[in-house]
């Protein structure tokens, strides 16, 4: 049996009770995305943003954890004025004041966005994998995710973790990525 991270090696075993012998780790790759634009983004244009934001992308099902992602935006934005572009479904519940929704964008311009973003940030609490690290990293970005599932995996000591339930210490990462161009250029 071929699987796609540790963790989700452990989660076969824990749930079909499978033998860990017949298990198989291959992570997945994202060097099959475009390589980013250095020229103007068109999205980042229509959404009248010139500079930092923060990114989310993916479906919003409760694991994906976006509420949290907005607690945390919301308390950032008392000190800092950054928005938050989200691509994928819209979610027309959500009208706060520092979403940017993108939309679906295709590969072109989603690697040009994992570059030009202060950080790709995933809150989820359970991930088999977690591409979009991957993605983001291999277009040069830089990560912030929750130390949960498969993420930390993913990422290593390339990422910036915070707990996947505490809006308070995402918030004060999201602000050390913002003021601090050494931990940018680290990650």
């Amino acid at each position: 049996m071929i699987t796609i991270s540790e963790f989700t090696a452990r989660e076969i075993q824990r749930l079909l009770q499978a033998d860990e012998s017949k298990i198989r780790v291959i992570l997945q790759g994202a060097d099959d995305l475009p390589t980013p634009s250095e020229a103007r983004s068109a999205i980042l244009e229509k959404l009248g943003i010139d500079g930092p934001f923060f990114l989310a992308v993916g479906a919003r099902d409760p694991r994906k954890n976006l509420a949290t992602l907005h607690r945390a935006m919301e308390i950032l934005n008392r000190r800092h004025s950054v928005p938050l572009v989200e691509c994928g479904p819209r979610d027309p519940g959500a009208g706060l004041p520092f979403v940017r929704y993108a939309g679906y964008v295709g590969d072109a311009e989603l690697a040009t966005l994992y570059r030009r973003a202060t950080a790709l940030v995933i809150p989820s609490r359970y991930e088999g994998f977690g591409l979009p690290a991957a993605e983001a990293m291999w277009a040069g970005g830089r990560v912030a995710c929750a130390n949960a599932t498969s993420l930390p995996e993913v990422v290593g000591e390339a990422g910036l973790l915070f707990p996947w339930n505490d809006a308070e210490v995402l918030a004060q990462q999201l602000g050390r990525l913002l003021d601090d161009a050494g931990l940018r250029e680290r990650l």
